[in-house]
């Protein structure tokens, strides 16, 4: 389990914002266990691509399950998952950078990036595992949030790590 202090201290040293509501007035967020597979909208376009790849690696797309390779897109509802021996760094429009270390499990959910606009948005849900950061344009010019199966973080343009734990839940 997440010791709530801890985070809370690393937010603050960090610059970002921990929003930890009441179940009751938070609004969930889909989570794909590491075990089902939710079906995924691909978009015309990507939000990102495939940066770094280290041992295995694999993408849920719309109910398939595929290995990723290097220069891979990544598209807005994908669930992104690393082997035991696995290692994933991507990069998103924005210039948002996301690196995965093993057994981690996280979801593409939204990103909305638009050079110089103001309805930029991002939400990224980091079910299991451990994911290192550092946020883009959308977490300056919008909303960038990323969810864990125990706390929403607002990110407003920093850097930061996010452990999850496997038998973490809410």
């Amino acid at each position: 389990m997440i010791d709530c202090r801890f985070v809370a201290a690393i937010s603050a040293a960090l610059g970002f914002f921990l929003f930890a509501l009441p179940s009751s007035a938070q609004t969930p967020v889909p989570l794909n266990p590491p075990t089902q597979a939710t079906p995924a909208v691909q978009h015309a376009e990507s939000i990102g691509t495939v940066a770094t790849l280290t041992g295995s690696a694999t993408v849920t797309r719309n109910n398939a399950t595929t290995p990723l390779k290097l220069k891979d897109e990544i598209y807005s509802g994908d669930t992104l998952r690393t082997g035991t021996n696995g290692a994933l760094g991507i990069t998103l429009d924005d210039e948002t950078t996301f690196n995965m270390g093993s057994s981690a499990t996280m979801v593409m959910n939204n990103l909305v990036y638009q050079s110089g606009g103001s309805g930029n948005a991002g939400l990224f849900n980091v079910a299991r595992g451990t994911v290192a950061f550092v946020a883009g344009q959308v977490a300056k010019t919008g909303d960038m949030k990323i969810a864990t199966p125990t706390a929403t973080l607002g990110i407003r343009g920093t850097t930061g790590v996010i452990e999850v734990p496997d038998n973490a839940s809410r």
